[in-house]
């Protein structure tokens, strides 16, 4: 494996490839977008954290992120898609739902139902 980019280039390279404004992708990965803006014009190298969480939340390879020959996250075989801030919003709504609110969601998606936890003594004492 050889190192070919950095990862200035290829978070650049992600941004026009999928046509992503620092904004949106702050909002994605919950990096500030000055931030980003320094990443991508070399002005600053993140710390692992930050990188594991940029990889992560954007869903892509962090060796390919680092400037490694590995396979394209633009590859036609890819199967993946960058998440819209729509889908993010939504995603972070279902999270802090509760059981109630996301069953309603499931059952309109035709996903089955989340059983609801069964009462611990302690509920019981309350």
């Amino acid at each position: 494996m050889e190192l070919i980019s950095t990862f200035a280039e290829r978070l650049g390279t992600y941004m026009q490839h999928y046509k992503i404004t620092y904004d949106n992708l702050s909002k994605i990965t919950r990096c500030p977008a000055q931030t980003l803006n320094r990443y991508v014009l070399g002005q600053r190298i993140p710390k692992i954290n930050d990188f594991c969480q940029i990889a992560l939340a954007l869903e892509i390879d962090p060796l390919w992120l680092q400037g490694f020959d590995v396979d394209s996250p633009f590859d036609i075989s890819s199967n993946y898609l960058p998440m819209s801030n729509e889908l993010w919003e939504v995603a972070k709504a279902y999270e802090k739902a509760d059981i109630k609110s996301k069953n309603i969601a499931r059952q309109a998606l035709d996903l089955p139902t989340l059983e609801t936890p069964a009462p611990t003594t302690q509920d019981k004492v309350g």
